[in-house]
């Protein structure tokens, strides 16, 4: 496929202004550029969802067949020069190819679902049917726009295995770090409408993007250095030949206007007129044509305040069970969550975590067990869906619900986030999905938040604006309870964890194994982990098995971390110079001398 001067515009914006790139059989190829960059635009009109302006757009053969994944968790084939076919068909049907995929993908039994099953799916189990769908097609061009977002582990390790091997070209959108570098073997960033093209994965692109912006940075510091050189020979030049022209009259007028005399200062002045026009040619061509000062990426700024430090814990859950239709969904989770502690909650689509965090909003109740919330815990949420939001509002309307006093600082946060003067009579269904998610986190800074409860708060983000997040989130001095399969991010951020896994009877899994939750109908419990996710997923250092080695360990290490939950709940009440206090710290200290002994 050749693309060849795409022009594509919306009233008075044009989105594409000249995009150019060519696509073959086994390319495996990453799209990025900022949020409202063109993206999703480019995609349409590659299947003819949407049609160009401008250019030229050639398909390599006939009778093509895309398979388009959507950001929103759908996905249709096209046949070039034909309509959008939809198989949404296969889930109920006899399609052998879909049930396999949707089995690899940790979908078992799909055709076995319930109508009320298929009406409660995550985001991720939708993405997941989504996935085989698109993939039983047999398309020969893929188009997967954002496919990670909302999958879990296993999810990822899937599609990266399948990218793999897909035969055909795949073009993908995405922000994920982590998934590009292990899929794509080319980079096209799209920006200011037109496609710069990078080899190699996600890292390289980086490093070479930056090698290139600090190899045209020196050329136009050179580049101005030679010009102000020239402007200023330019002036000493004016300068002579302004003397020149005065010696020549004063010449004149003292040899009584003989013409010898006054024609040679003449002469002489012309000549240092023409220098000076010639180095002034010089320097419009040198101001034209040179490199220019490269453009810097656009930031995107999160000023999250900085809470303050009360206390020690603010959520302590004990025993907490959870079931839906009879089937358990969560067994016996016990965890806490303390001031300032940035805890990764991982684990596989299904498993209970949207669940567990509903339950700590208070919006669900546990059907046995208790989760404490602290009185001085300011909660902050961000959902994956952005339920909590609604689209008819308007920017200007979030800002105006907030003091007075706060709305200066409330334009000067949007700003930072790229959202200027003439953005913010706009609704919110106007923006990109990644511009809505980053006024929602917008809202929550406004709200001086002490724990964050942050759903995939990556999806839909551009790369300039995860990597912000990320470090904002480094300096925020408060609680942070991260959902997310971002593992660039949980692995920068977090070092512990809350897993889910089996819980006991049904054998031991890791979260990254897709072996828990209601997709199989099996509970599951929690366990906390400190360090790496990498090594405790691939099981490096003996990570896991120092969590979940033999089963009467997995008993003992339960029931001591439930131990340890319940007895920091009963801390709280107590002054420390009561005996109480210290008969159950001494217990706590115990406790956890024997749990570093089972680790």
């Amino acid at each position: 496929m050749r693309c060849r001067d795409i022009l594509k515009s919306f009233g008075d914006y044009a989105v594409l202004r000249g995009a150019a790139f060519d696509l073959a059989d086994g390319d495996k190829v990453g799209l990025v550029g900022h949020n409202g960059s063109g993206k999703t635009t480019l995609a349409n009109i590659i299947c003819g969802n949407s049609t160009l302006d401008g250019g030229m757009l050639e398909y390599g053969a006939e009778n093509l067949r895309i398979g388009y994944l959507l950001q929103n968790g759908d996905y249709k084939v096209f046949e070039r020069g034909g309509a959008a076919q939809s198989a949404s068909g296969m889930v109920h049907g006899e399609n052998h190819v879909f049930r396999k995929t949707a089995s690899g993908l940790g979908l078992d039994k799909i055709w076995e679902w319930s109508d009320e099953r298929y009406a409660s799916l995550s985001g991720g189990e939708r993405t997941k049917l989504a996935l085989a769908g698109v993939w039983s097609s047999r398309p020969d061009l893929l188009i997967l726009d954002e496919p990670t977002n909302h999958l879990d582990f296993t999810g990822i390790d899937w599609l990266v295995e399948e990218v793999t091997r897909f035969r055909g070209a795949v073009l993908i959108i995405s922000h994920d770090r982590y998934f590009l570098d292990q899929t794509v073997d080319r980079i096209l960033e799209l920006n200011d409408g037109k496609i710069i093209v990078y080899p190699g994965n996600y890292t390289f692109y980086k490093e070479e993007k930056r090698r290139r912006y600090e190899s045209q940075l020196q050329q136009h510091v050179n580049e101005v250095k030679q010009q102000e050189k020239l402007a200023e020979e330019i002036a000493k030049l004016k300068n002579w030949s302004e003397k020149a022209h005065r010696t020549s009259r004063d010449a004149a007028i003292q040899s009584g206007n003989r013409m010898g005399k006054k024609e040679y200062f003449r002469a002489k002045a012309k000549k240092m007129d023409r220098q000076v026009k010639s180095r002034i040619k010089r320097l419009e061509r040198m101001q034209h044509d040179g490199v220019g000062k490269p453009k810097s990426e656009a930031g995107v700024f999160f000023e999250f305040e900085s809470p303050d430090k009360r206390g020690v814990r603010l959520i302590t859950g004990t025993a907490v069970s959870k079931s839906f239709d009879a089937l358990p969904l969560l067994q016996d989770c016990s965890f806490y969550v303390k001031r300032g502690e940035c805890i990764g909650l991982v684990g596989p689509n299904g498993c209970g975590k949207t669940t567990l965090v509903r339950m700590i909003l208070g919006e669900q109740q546990p059907d046995q067990g208790d989760i404490w919330i602290s009185p001085s815990a300011h909660i902050g949420y961000l959902s994956q869906n952005g339920a909590e939001i609604a689209l008819s509002r308007k920017v200007i309307d979030i800002v105006n619900d907030l003091p007075v006093a706060l709305r200066t600082q409330a334009r000067t946060v949007l700003a930072n986030m790229g959202f200027k003067e003439d953005m913010l009579g706009k609704q919110l269904s106007q923006f990109s999905l990644g511009e809505i998610t980053r006024i929602r986190l917008a809202e929550l800074i406004f709200k001086g938040c002490n724990l964050l409860i942050l759903d995939e708060p990556t999806n839909h983000l551009d790369l300039a604006s995860r990597e912000q997040l990320e470090a904002t989130l480094a300096e925020y001095g408060g609680a942070v309870l991260l959902v997310s399969h971002d593992r660039y991010m949980l692995e920068k951020l977090c070092d512990r964890y809350l897993a889910f896994v089996k819980a006991e009877g049904e054998g031991a899994g890791s979260a990254g194994s897709g072996s828990c939750g209601s997709s199989c109908g099996r509970g599951s419990t929690l366990i906390r982990v400190d360090g790496s996710l990498k090594e405790w997923m691939a099981g490096e250092a003996d990570a896991v098995e120092a969590e979940v080695g033999s089963e009467s360990r997995i008993h003992d290490l339960m029931a001591i971390e439930n131990r340890i939950a319940y007895l920091l709940g009963q801390l709280s009440r107590y002054k420390p110079e009561d005996s109480e206090y210290q008969d159950i710290d001494k217990e706590l200290n115990e406790l956890m001398a024997v749990k570093r002994q089972l680790r």
